[in-house]
């Protein structure tokens, strides 16, 4: 949490703090395998513009066994974000 908080302190693009934080977090653990997914509302959607209050957006960082297609691993992380974390 203190990771995500002090890279989402300053403005800027959610892909962009995805890529952040995985990068971070693959140098500090001196891991390959790592996978990020943030999911956010974005007020901009629901006040402004397209006026869409419920979208949500999902950017992911993958490397390592987190890119194989097949891996147990990678599938269990995909089922844990598509049960968790659209829960707004």
């Amino acid at each position: 949490n203190r990771t995500v908080d002090w890279f989402a302190r300053r403005p800027q693009m959610q892909e962009s703090l995805t890529q952040q934080i995985h990068d971070f977090l693959a140098e500090q653990l001196q891991c390959e395998d790592v996978a990020v997914s943030i999911s956010s509302k974005h007020t901009c959607c629901g006040n402004r513009g397209i006026k869409h209050p419920e979208s949500v957006m999902t950017t992911n960082a993958f490397t390592g066994k987190f890119m194989e297609p097949q891996n147990l691993v990678r599938e269990e992380f995909m089922h844990a974000i598509s049960k968790n974390g659209n829960s707004f």
